[in-house]
C-alpha cells in the first residue's frame, strides 16, 4: 500500500485527466468554441502538472498528451509527444518560481506554451511546405488560440490545484480534507 501511495496514485490521477481532457478536446470544445478556435486542453494540463510538480511528471504528462493527440492525429507519429515532453520537462522548472494560489502567473505561462507549441507547428507544418503567410497564421489562428487557453487556464487551473493537493496529502499518508 506505501508503493501504491508514493508512487502510483498520481499517476493514475494523471492519466485519469488526461483521459478526461481527451474527452474535452475531441468533443465538448467544438460545442462551446466560436470559429473553430480551441483551447489546447493537452498543453494546460501538461503545463500546469509540470508548474505544480515538477520535471518528472511534467514528462510523463506529456508523454501521454502526445501519445493521445498522436494516435488521433494525421501529423507523423512522435512529433506531437516530443514538443508535449518538452513543454511538461521546461514547465517543470518552473515548479518552485511561483505561489501556487496565484491564478494569473499559472495562465500567462501556459499562454506562453501554447505559443511555442502554435510556433513550432507553424514551423514544421506550414513554414516548412513553403508556406510563409505567417501574419495570417498568427492573427487567425496563433493568437486566438493562445487568448482562449488562457481563459480557459484561468477557469480550470483552481480544479487542477485542489486535486494536486489532495494527492499530496494521500502520498503522505493524511487524510483528506473533505470540502
Amino acid at each position: 500500500m506505501d508503493f501504491f501511495r508514493k508512487h502510483i496514485a498520481r499517476k493514475i490521477v494523471i492519466v485519469f485527466l488526461l483521459f478526461l481532457n481527451l474527452f474535452l478536446q475531441t468533443s465538448v470544445a467544438a460545442w462551446f468554441s466560436p470559429h473553430a478556435i480551441f483551447p489546447n486542453f493537452f498543453v494546460i494540463l501538461t503545463s500546469l502538472i509540470g508548474f505544480l510538480n515538477g520535471k518528472k511528471a511534467g514528462i510523463f504528462t506529456g508523454l501521454i498528451s502526445g501519445v493521445l493527440i498522436d494516435l488521433y492525429s494525421t501529423t507523423p507519429f512522435g512529433f506531437h509527444i516530443l514538443c508535449l515532453v518538452y513543454i511538461g520537462y521546461c514547465s517543470g522548472y518552473l515548479k518552485r518560481t511561483f505561489y501556487h494560489d496565484d491564478v494569473v502567473l499559472p495562465s500567462l505561462l501556459v499562454g506562453a506554451c501554447d505559443f511555442v507549441y502554435n510556433l513550432v507547428m507553424f514551423v514544421f507544418f506550414f513554414l516548412l511546405q513553403g508556406n510563409t503567410g505567417f501574419n495570417y497564421y498568427f492573427v487567425h489562428t496563433i493568437f486566438p488560440d493562445v487568448l482562449m487557453t488562457m481563459l480557459v487556464t484561468l477557469l480550470i487551473y483552481q480544479f487542477v490545484h485542489k486535486v494536486d493537493q489532495k494527492i499530496t496529502a494521500y502520498e503522505k499518508g493524511k487524510e483528506v480534507e473533505r470540502d
